[in-house]
């Protein structure tokens, strides 16, 4: 049988047809990823690259005479016979195979264009198995405890379901049905979940599949970015499941929100946007330097991620345009690319992004605008960490909570300070800036002192989500990956080399190098241990959480439907009381009422506000956390202004949840804000009373007929 000599590149997909089961001669201990009809051209051609490159990296290409041989595979009938030269290789190949750790073993059986096989997939598909396992649990769990109702384990789902009902059934953005409001922080979930409410109804359950939906697609986009790091199945599936709990992407989805599809987008963006300034700087190497694209290009092809290409520029700029219409945190990540980009003088690119990311953010402000809100939504202006640089007392708040936010997120912590120490080692490796691991880290350490600065983490693990997911993956790509070049080259000495005397042993465990390498795990396990608590807090407290969610908000929206519909009521938990009642709401905390964030922006928001805003307004009772509006530097009340509610409002009742791990406090207060509303309050909690749940407690109400 005639045999043909050529590069992998140029295969005819439909005349090399891939023959499943076909394989290499086992014996040889050459893995079977080559087709049986395949002869592979000289290992210097740029065709073969990749067969060239795995042989290489097995250590079988050990001298320059086997360097300099062809590696000829010959087909005759339904086998496969190696030429002298290249069972020479596969000799070599064996006796170097216990220096590979098993982390670095390829899968044994791939397909010809790189995509693993069934077995191959296993990872993934256990982790999602695990995924939907746990989610099933922890919603019997919560069912356990509030039979007949699902609850999400936050309020703040239940803004944009709130939101989301009124833009498909009025057409009205915003928390009621009467008015604009600029309350969600997230306009393409809102929009999203909109959309579903349109076409298929009012389910409370629309946000919660979107959820499983966003989980499951994190999941595979992981592992398949694992997969191009040559990292082997059960390593793979271990920092799969580290990720999963330490996100923790169980207790996200139930919080029914936008930051799994936050996830999502920013390891998409971030994945297509270093990979194509990793080849940008490979195609402007003319140093005769390794091609770093080469490596992350898994059919060795030079031009797959270049941004020369006008489809990678859209799919780079269709990326930029969602991040920051999931959250606008994305503007961090938008920020550091247009600055990388402009260091590499690719002037065009870094425009490209900008206006992407700029536009829809723009178009949006705009229509805020035009209805008398804000260009940025009130939760961004809000709870956002805006310093007031313009005062003493200003700057030593701002100085203050940069620390503090540290110190609550001790996993954050030990992640940053990992990624930190990666990336010296690796550059005093000789790794470049521009090399795709150091830009991986890189842009992981920017975004987090970014977000640190000027954003917030929140309650329930949710704001800093995408940073833990971020930060592990980038940590796993640096530590665990194997590849060609300096850039591998830390680990795999550090692990792996032996002394000359011990060469063919089991190795000295003294050696200086291996003592560094067990430093260095010693220490990422350090710095890792707090993730240990994050993913045991999030499991127990995620039932829990709906259980309160159940007890105070849900109770709280019940009440008003039956009493109150269609009154003008002041609350500061706006979400589940706008999803579920009718009524005309004036939020005092700021997210859904203009004049409140006005007030609080311009920090003269107290007592007095709250009772002229009221007036205005016509409210007729508040439902409120009296230790939100304490006059204090972390309370909602300006410093140095009167706290707490206006003086002529009366204190009617009050209930209280045991075991509170997620309301803003465990006791909510009752106010009529006159004498005839207050008797009238003091009634309906009365008759409202036999309704609540047992371990709800009330207090200050006769409670008998």
């Amino acid at each position: 049988m005639p045999r043909d000599t050529i590069g992998v590149d140029s295969l005819n997909r439909e005349e090399q047809e891939f023959a499943p089961g076909a394989a290499l001669d086992t014996s040889s201990g050459i893995p079977a990823f080559v087709a049986p009809d395949l002869v592979v051209a000289e290992p210097d051609e740029p065709g073969s690259s990749v067969v060239h490159s795995a042989l290489q990296d097995a250590g079988a290409l050990s001298n320059d005479k086997t360097r300099s041989a062809p590696i000829i595979l010959d087909q005759t009938d339904e086998s496969i016979a190696i030429t002298d030269s290249a069972a020479s290789m596969a000799g070599a190949m064996v006796q170097n195979q216990e220096t590979i750790p098993a982390i670095y073993q390829i899968d044994s059986v791939a397909t010809r264009d790189g995509s693993a096989t069934l077995g191959a997939q296993w990872p993934l598909v256990t982790s999602l198995l695990i995924l939907w396992a746990t989610i099933a649990v922890l919603y019997m769990a919560a069912l356990h405890q509030h039979p007949g109702y699902f609850i999400y384990a936050l309020d703040d789902p239940y803004i944009h379901m709130a939101m989301a009902k009124n833009f498909a059934q009025h057409g009205v953005w915003g928390i009621t049905s009467h008015e604009f409001s600029s309350s969600s922080s997230s306009p393409l979930w809102t929009f999203s979940i909109a959309v579903l409410f349109f076409l298929c109804g009012l389910h409370e359950i629309v946000p919660f599949v979107l959820c499983v939906l966003c989980a499951s697609a994190c999941l595979w986009a992981l592992d398949t970015f694992l997969k191009r790091e040559r990292i082997a199945p059960a390593t793979r599936f271990g920092v799969l499941l580290v990720i999963l709990f330490a996100t923790p992407v169980p207790a996200m989805i139930f919080t029914g929100q936008e930051h799994l599809l936050h996830i999502i987008v920013t390891l998409l963006f971030v994945y297509y946007c270093i990979n194509a300034l990793a080849a940008d700087k490979s195609e402007g190497d003319e140093s005769g330097g390794q091609k770093l694209d080469k490596e992350v290009d898994e059919d060795g092809s030079s031009r797959s991620f270049s941004i020369s290409r006008p489809a990678n520029l859209l799919r780079l700029c269709v990326l930029a345009a969602l991040l920051p219409l999931t959250r606008y945190e994305g503007l961090f990540l938008i920020f550091m690319a247009v600055v990388a980009w402009s260091l590499r003088r690719r002037w065009r690119v870094a425009l490209a992004l900008s206006v992407a990311a700029g536009l829809p953010v723009t178009l949006y402000g705009l229509i805020s605008h035009a209805q008398g809100w804000f260009l940025l939504p009130n939760s961004v202006l809000l709870k956002g960490r805006t310093p007031h640089l313009d005062s003493l007392l200003g700057i030593i708040v701002f100085l203050y909570t940069i620390p503090l936010s540290f110190r609550g997120n001790l996993p954050l912590l030990g992640l940053f300070l990992l990624a930190c120490l990666l990336y010296i080692l690796r550059w005093r490796s000789g790794a470049t800036a521009w090399e795709r691991r150091q830009l991986l880290l890189a842009s992981f350490i920017g975004a987090t002192c970014l977000h640190m600065q000027f954003a917030r983490t929140a309650i329930f693990f949710r704001y800093e989500a995408y940073l833990l997911t971020f930060g592990l993956w980038a940590v796993a790509s640096a530590a665990l990956s194997k590849g060609l070049g300096v850039e591998f080259s830390w680990w795999m000495q550090w692990w792996t080399q032996r002394t000359p005397e011990s060469q063919g042993s089991r190795g000295n465990r003294t050696h200086p190098t291996r003592i560094r390498a067990y430093i260095l795990a010693l220490v990422g396990c350090v710095l890792l241990l707090p993730l240990h608590d994050r993913i045991i807090n999030s499991l127990i407290a995620t039932p829990v959480a709906t259980t309160n969610v159940y007890d105070q908000q849900f109770q709280m929206a019940r009440f008003l439907r039956r009493y109150y519909a269609g009154a003008s009521v002041a609350v500061n938990d706006i979400g589940f009381v706008n999803y579920l009642a009718d009524i005309r709401c004036l939020d005092l905390w700021g997210l859904a009422s203009r004049e409140v964030a006005q007030a609080r922006r311009a920090r003269i928001y107290d007592r007095d506000q709250i009772d002229v805003i009221s007036k205005a307004k016509g409210v007729r009772l508040a439902i409120v956390f009296d230790a939100w509006f304490a006059n204090d530097l972390f309370g909602g009340i300006a410093p140095g202004h009167p706290g707490g509610m206006p003086k002529q409002w009366m204190k009617v009742g009050q209930w209280k949840i045991p075991h509170n791990v997620v309301c803003g406090e465990d006791t909510v207060t009752f106010y009529g804000v006159n004498p005839r509303e207050a008797k009238q309050l003091r009634d309906n909690l009365r008759r409202f009373a036999p309704l609540l749940p047992a371990e709800v407690q009330q207090s200050g109400i006769d409670t008998a007929n």
